[in-house]
């Protein structure tokens, strides 16, 4: 009876899971349906040849534009090459907003697809658990950041996705090869090690904010795989590291950064004045984490998740994993700083909070889940049993208690203020009230006007609605001119 019991509960709490997965993603898609191309776009796809004609052009053309904008622009290799051969300004197709959204769509599922197959393998490397509890942990981590920010430019614009979330997918499989390639056959290990060194590089020709988390985390590895036997792992992570970091070398010494260096701050580059930008970045992004957000349920859950671990007498804390956990710590800082360094002073672009608050969330959760592991070992000691069932119960009365005293909270529902705070309740009201069409359908009006001209010089009359909140601000029509081959493009408002 009680193994029923356990049963029913473990597919109940999977099912709430996947119910809670599944209402961020179909709002994601639904906020999606409503993006569109943006001026960056139209600028490089016009600098890359617009529409190529054929797959070998586009091919080419793809690799001339990056070694194009590696020597005077950035030095991101790989995020600049699919800039414009995964862009469909740039190639063939009936529909370009279509294949847009799809593609927008595809890389939200597989960034935290990715993210939870890493999740998983490491909770079933260090506790030898099956999937309800890493299900449980992935879910609150999504959940959480979710709803802190809204990462419109790491979502909805394509030049995010390119430079951001793209290699945020390439490392997350990345790591998840490594942390699986040593159960195989040998020849099976020496393909995993080859395939998880080229995404290392991919990687690293991302955002310089990625690559240098990556490289710091492949670092934090080498550094606990130290008190290992394993003579071969130790090996093989300080290839990877070394990939990653030459990948980084090549993009951070690229001739196209230090002309836009130059652009934004004609001095030299600010690197102790960076720490301090890091830190005021980090004490202001937890001080809005545990302010603003419901982070003080995720923490109450993650306890109780490692309570439910640690009263299992057969799992003990893994020494490894302990270590790598107080060097995880310093992972926010290595993801903010190469942001505060580049850009010469405080401020974030919203594309760049996506990887600095998922470190962030995930550290404090990663913690919380130590914190419970060994709570659970003390009342092992002391012979306090703990049912599944009790924990559930406890976890969701302190949930509701946190709730309820946080000021995001159920009390304050009829004053708004949890809508105001939830991105996601946030980006569903932008949806339902029609501002998210509203904006689109403009934009698109326009670029399909400008296109449909015989003129050389264009002019639009319009009614264009206020950008809402949370879209991606469309400026700069002259470089849709470049793309469809007009003189000038001149868009008058009509109040």
């Amino acid at each position: 009876m009680e193994n029923k019991v356990e049963e029913l509960l473990k597919k109940t709490i999977q099912i709430a899971c996947a119910l809670i997965l599944l209402a961020i993603t179909l709002l994601t898609f639904r906020a999606i349906m409503f993006t569109f191309f943006t001026y960056d776009d139209f600028g490089h796809a016009a600098t890359a040849g617009s529409v190529h004609a054929t797959f070998l052009e586009h091919l080419l053309k793809s690799i001339e534009f990056d070694r194009y904008i590696y020597n005077t622009h950035q030095g991101t290799y790989f995020t600049m090459f699919i800039q414009i051969f995964l862009c469909p300004l740039s190639f063939k197709c009936s529909n370009e907003f279509l294949v847009l959204h799809i593609e927008f769509a595809i890389t939200f599922v597989f960034v935290f697809f990715t993210l939870y197959l890493l999740l998983s393998r490491l909770f079933t490397k260090c506790f030898n658990l099956g999937k309800t509890l890493s299900l449980v942990v992935f879910t609150v981590l999504v959940s959480t950041l979710m709803n802190f920010n809204e990462y419109e430019e790491a979502f909805f614009l394509f030049s995010g996705i390119t430079a951001y979330t793209i290699p945020c997918i390439t490392m997350f499989l990345a790591f998840w090869i490594i942390t699986r390639k040593d159960e195989d056959s040998s020849n099976t290990r020496v393909l995993y090690a080859i395939l998880a060194n080229i995404l290392f590089f991919l990687t690293a020709g991302g955002s310089l904010q990625i690559a240098c988390t990556m490289d710091y985390l492949l670092l934090c590895a080498i550094i606990v795989e130290l008190l290992s036997k394993n003579i071969k792992s130790k090996i093989s992570l300080v290839i990877s590291f070394i990939v990653a970091v030459v990948g980084t070398a090549i993009n951070a010494f690229a001739p196209g950064n230090f002309i836009r260096y130059e652009m934004i701050d004609d001095g030299p580059m600010k690197i102790f004045p960076a720490v301090g930008w890091a830190g005021f970045h980090l004490f202001d992004e937890f001080d809005k984490l545990f302010n603003n957000t419901m982070i003080g349920t995720a923490i109450v859950i993650c306890i109780f998740v490692g309570i439910t671990i640690g009263k299992r007498a057969e799992v003990e804390l893994n020494k490894k994993y302990l270590i790598y956990s107080v060097l995880f710590c310093l992972t926010p800082f290595c993801t903010v700083y190469p942001v505060v360094l580049g850009y010469g002073g405080i401020g974030l672009p919203n594309r760049a909070l996506f990887l600095f608050h998922l470190s962030m969330i995930a550290v404090v959760l990663n913690v919380s889940v130590i914190f419970g592991f060994i709570l659970g070992k003390e009342l092992l000691k002391l012979g306090i049993k703990t049912s599944s069932k009790l924990v559930v119960m406890l976890c969701i009365m302190m949930s509701v208690v946190i709730l309820s005293a946080d000021n995001v909270c159920f009390r304050r529902l009829s004053e708004k203020a949890y809508l105001y705070r939830a991105a996601q309740a946030q980006i569903y009201t932008q949806v339902t009230e029609g501002k998210f069409s509203g904006y689109y359908l403009a934009i698109r009006d326009i670029i399909d006007e400008i296109k449909q001209s015989d003129e050389s010089d264009v002019d639009v009359q319009t009614i264009l609605p206020a950008t809402p909140e949370y879209m991606v601000v469309f400026e700069q029509w002259d470089y849709i001119a470049r793309y469809y081959g007009k003189n000038s493009v001149n868009i008058e408002v009509e109040e």
